[in-house]
């Protein structure tokens, strides 16, 4: 069975025998998948938490039924999954070499479980994903990731939306900022950045000879949260995996991050160490992708310049860099 037949962008994973080391299939697969926008719960009981993610115990233990489940564990515990998800009628199990076993393939084929094994997700498969991408253009891929954002139901967030709001502007600029969620008007225009903030963003990009539709804006949250509350951790995790195909499909040289929660889950992607927004902002990061080496540059949100108008004057500062960062100065 093809990969690709096997697993679906719909589907929600379970990875079992997920790993804190960055050199280990158990990361790599983990990561990959969230990259590709999968909602991905991790498995493993040695851990509560996996780059900041709930780690989970074992199958019974998720919030959500997984669609499919890919083992990277001793062929013995293998055996063990199979059972549960036997169980918890999951159809699906994908076993990474050298976690298959002669005993779980009887069992699944006995019971109706579709698997694959002898097939390794990081060196034979990760090519297929990475091909069926790039036969696409930025606009396709990014009007795919549209329909499956405006299909989400992951958190609550759909139930109060007017729209789910993806991007705005050039899918083929170097250049990507990143804020937090659209806000009450951005929900109601489909826009980012109106209102307010949306002024002092003109402004700032205005100062070092941008527009708009130099750049490619996006949000953390594709959806209005209630009340502009901030986003929380399931909020996140559920939309994080859009953030990440979006990067992936614009390849953006610089990346400027627009506040905490953006700059969090940015130094988070990269492996970068994240601190306080007020210690980070105006510094540059550098990070390597699959595509190219990138620059991050963190700031604060433009909304805080409504409250504080002392914050003008930062903010001008680190868009400054910016500008040397286009002309090369970095």
């Amino acid at each position: 069975m093809e990969i690709n037949e096997f697993i679906n962008k719909n589907n929600i994973i379970a990875v079992v025998g997920v790993s804190t080391n960055r050199d280990k299939w158990g990361w790599k697969i983990y990561n990959e998948l969230k990259y590709k926008g999968f909602l991905v719960y991790p498995i493993n009981p040695k851990y509560d938490k996996i780059n900041n993610d709930v780690c989970h115990p074992n199958l019974n233990s998720l919030p959500k039924k997984p669609d499919v489940v890919i083992t990277i564990i001793p062929p013995e515990v293998t055996e063990k999954i199979v059972k549960q998800c036997k169980d918890l009628k999951i159809n699906k199990v994908w076993m990474q070499p050298g976690s298959e076993s002669e005993k779980a393939i009887t069992f699944c084929k006995n019971n109706n479980i579709k698997i694959v094994f002898n097939a390794c997700f990081v060196m034979d498969n990760l090519n297929k994903f990475n091909k069926i991408d790039s036969e696409k253009s930025k606009e396709e891929l990014i009007e795919e990731l549209k329909k499956e954002v405006e299909n989400c139901k992951k958190c609550d967030l759909w139930k109060n939306r007017e729209k789910p709001l993806v991007g705005d502007g050039n899918m083929h600029s170097k250049i990507m900022l990143i804020g937090e969620s659209p806000g009450y008007y951005e929900d109601k225009q489909n826009k980012a950045f109106v209102g307010e903030a949306g002024k002092i963003l003109d402004l700032l990009l205005e100062q070092v000879g941008l527009k708009r539709e130099d750049i490619y804006i996006t949000n953390v949250l594709k959806c209005h949260p209630p009340k502009n509350h901030n986003p929380n951790r399931q909020e996140i995790n559920s939309c994080i995996g859009y953030l990440h195909r979006q990067i992936g499909i614009i390849k953006p040289k610089i990346i400027i991050s627009l506040g905490k929660y953006a700059t969090e889950e940015i130094f988070k992607k990269f492996g970068l160490p994240f601190s306080r927004i007020s210690e980070l902002h105006g510094k540059t990061f550098h990070a390597n992708t699959e595509f190219r080496k990138i620059i991050i540059l963190p700031s604060f949100h433009p909304a805080v310049a409504c409250y504080h108008s002392r914050m003008i004057d930062t903010l001008k500062g680190d868009f400054k860099k910016l500008k040397r960062l286009i002309n090369g100065e970095y």
